[in-house]
């Protein structure tokens, strides 16, 4: 068992596996941007479905959006797939479109029903001179790139590589019925029923061309859960990035301030998280160390108090971080996250990290043992053997009642835990 199946188990479980039978045929359904989750869903699925001996699978898809290289991935899969996946564009006004072609291109059959849509058909329109032009603008390279993905995957389907590369780019749409016409698909079926009938003795585009008898196939429709919702969200490239940039934001300021356990535990929770979501994005580790390097270089600032040698040196290594984070080529941190966390980073440390200096200079004159003896003010209520801050001096300490103290009572320092005071009330007689 592989450690993303490991790791998924409890999602797994949390949709029900189908039963172990041949002709029980699992048809799952995704709605929505084809991002890393959904290939994480597809992936899953696809191993469910051969654990439980599934001749074939459907997959009901309605997108016209994605993360171009996680498409790539998922034209690999579906075509390295041990079974073939059919995908159905279902009614309801559903669309194909864009990202989503080639997924459909390099499955084993591409079928609609008469009111789903094939391309957005949305890029060109008449000018006064009655030429086309765009009036949704996109990046020219990436559009020749998606054309020539979907262009490639329809001919290796034998489609019309022509009429998918015009799908791909948004030049132009085409209904169900037009897919056999324009040599792009395989047919209408306006519900699972008639699916499974055209399916019936079809030629999938798949190695060995195999075709089926589906008269006696069993249908199991598998809906995504909240669960898969919330993994879509998180297998998100800024998401991932910020949710570890948190998470070590978390472990550095634990690290400048003792204490406490919600913030390392608010750090390992985080952490957890990214690395889940980063089970499925493609990382460079470059970047990764480059943001571990520039939290050290940060608390080791705030430590040292180098004059902001380090904390330069720490900013360049998460910006260089960020846009290395992701192998060349596939996707990135978007720069809109990127340069406000920057931002947010030197804040962070200015203010909230900075505590730590504090901490230290104080704890080197507790340390000393001068301050024993003293006396002050509980700025809090302190229970027996818990932690508050008393008032010496002008400032606010870190302390330990030996006893309890209320608010605003007389103290004396009678010992020193740590970076903490540990004090003890004053007797009420005594003023001095």
């Amino acid at each position: 068992m592989t450690a993303r199946r490991i790791t998924f188990i409890v999602l797994i479980l949390a949709f029900g596996i189908p039963t172990s039978n041949a002709e029980v045929i699992p048809v799952i359904n995704w709605v929505g941007r084809l991002d890393y989750g959904a290939l994480g869903y597809l992936e899953v699925r696809i191993e469910d479905a051969v654990e439980n001996d599934a001749p074939l699978m459907i997959w009901r898809l309605d997108s016209s959006s994605g993360e171009l290289d996680a498409v790539r991935r998922m034209v690999d899969l579906l075509r390295t797939s041990p079974i073939p996946v059919v995908i159905w564009v279902g009614p309801g006004a559903a669309l194909l479109g864009d990202e989503a072609l080639p997924v459909g291109f390099a499955a084993a059959g591409l079928f609609g029903s008469e009111s789903s849509r094939f391309g957005t058909g949305r890029t060109l329109t008449l000018n006064d001179g009655g030429r086309l032009t765009e009036f949704e603008p996109r990046n020219k390279n990436y559009l020749d790139e998606l054309g020539e993905l979907a262009a490639r995957e329809a001919e290796k389907s034998g489609y019309n590589e022509g009429w998918a590369d015009l799908l791909a780019r948004g030049l132009t749409s085409l209904a169900a019925w037009d897919l056999e016409t324009y040599d792009v698909g395989g047919g209408v079926a306006n519900n699972l029923g008639e699916l499974l009938r055209v399916l019936d003795g079809f030629s999938l585009n798949y190695p060995g061309e195999p075709s089926f008898g589906t008269s006696t196939w069993t249908l199991d429709e598998i809906h995504t859960d909240i669960l898969w919702e919330v993994l879509s969200f998180i297998v998100n490239p800024n998401m991932a990035f910020a949710l570890f940039l948190f998470a070590m934001f978390a472990f550095a300021f634990t690290a400048t301030n003792p204490g406490g356990y919600f913030t390392p535990v608010m750090g390992g929770v985080l952490l957890l998280v990214s690395l889940l979501a980063f089970d499925f994005l493609p990382l460079w580790y470059v970047g990764i160390i480059l943001v571990v390097v520039s939290m050290v270089l940060f608390t080791l600032e705030v430590l040292l108090s180098t004059k902001g040698i380090l904390a330069i040196g720490a900013l360049g290594a998460l910006f260089v971080g960020g846009i290395t984070f992701y192998r060349p080529g596939t996707t990135q941190v978007s720069l809109v996250l990127l340069v406000p966390s920057l931002a947010v980073t030197g804040v962070f440390f200015l203010i909230a990290v900075s505590g730590g200096l504090v901490v230290k200079l104080r704890a080197k004159s507790i340390s000393s043992g001068e301050m024993i003896g003293e006396m002050g003010v509980s700025a809090t209520k302190i229970g027996e053997k818990r932690r508050g801050k008393v008032k010496l001096r002008g400032d606010l300490w870190p302390a330990i009642a030996l006893r309890p103290i209320e608010r605003g009572r007389r103290i004396r320092v009678r010992g020193i835990e740590g970076v903490r005071l540990l004090v003890e009330p004053l007797p009420e007689q005594d003023k001095t």
